[in-house]
Formats: structure tokens, sequence, C-alpha cells
């Protein structure tokens, strides 16, 4: 039976992949309350702000789009806050997930962003789109569950 990568790996090399996997189950476990509060604000909150941060601006949620951006910029805006937590205690291989899991958030914010501007502008290609990805059928559905709750 052939190894595994991580069985593969150099002598001495499965210290620090051990250490790699602490930190990120430690940074995984703190993510898991980022995406909980994300989901509560964006129910309370009702609203997000335009994709130029420095906006004061905010809009309403007025559809199941427009909450997939409210929750993915909670999510995003936690996971700002989590990496810099996660700097502060100076734990290297926890800050390199969180850096990891950081970026990870700020590409689907701009993803489901890119979405939400389809679903209004253009929603004969929003349709295309979710008929060839049917995962973000899922998560619209998801969505519309819960955005006027």
């Amino acid at each position: 039976m052939e190894k595994s990568p991580l069985e593969r790996t150099p002598e001495g090399s499965s210290e620090k992949n051990e250490k790699e996997r602490e930190a990120c189950l430690r940074v995984c476990e703190m993510a898991r309350e980022i995406f909980e509060e994300a989901e509560t604000k964006a129910k309370k909150e009702r609203n997000f702000s335009p994709s130029d941060r420095r906006s004061s601006k905010r809009y309403s949620i007025e559809n199941p789009a427009d909450y997939m951006v409210a929750v993915s910029q909670r999510e995003r805006m936690e996971g700002d806050r989590l990496l810099e937590s996660v700097r502060e205690n100076g734990q290297y291989y926890e800050e390199k997930a969180a850096g990891k899991l950081r970026t990870f958030l700020r590409k689907e914010e701009a993803f489901f962003r890119a979405f939400a501007e389809l679903e209004t502008r253009y929603p004969d290609l929003a349709s295309f789109i979710k008929a060839q990805k049917p995962y973000l059928g899922d998560k619209i559905k998801d969505a519309d569950l819960n955005w006027n709750k």
C-alpha cells in the first residue's frame, strides 16, 4: 500500500507536521464561532456595506444574494479579527493557518459579491451559473430560507 504524502516526508519533518496540524485544529475551533456569529449578526443587523470597505454607507438585505454577501462579509471581518488575535499570541503555525483562513474568506466574499451583481444585473447569466454550479444552488437555497427571518 502506498504511503500518504505526510508519511513520505523527509525524516524530522513529522514534528513540524504535527505542530501545523495542532495549530490548524485550534484555529478551526476558534473559526467555528466565526461562522455561527456571522449568520446571527447578518440576521440581526439586516445590512451590509458596499465593496469599498472605507465607505460608511450600508445597504439593507433585500434578497438571498444580499444575505449571502452580508454573511460572507461578516465572516471575513471576523476572520480578520481572528488573525489579529492570533498574531498577538505570537504562535507561528496558528498565524499561518489563520492567514490561510482569512485569504479564503476574502475570496469567498468577493465570489458572493460577484454573484450578487449577476443576480441583480444579469439574471439570465446568474441562472446559467446556478445550473452549472450545483453547490451554489445549495448555498442560494440556504440563503433563501434565512434572509428574511
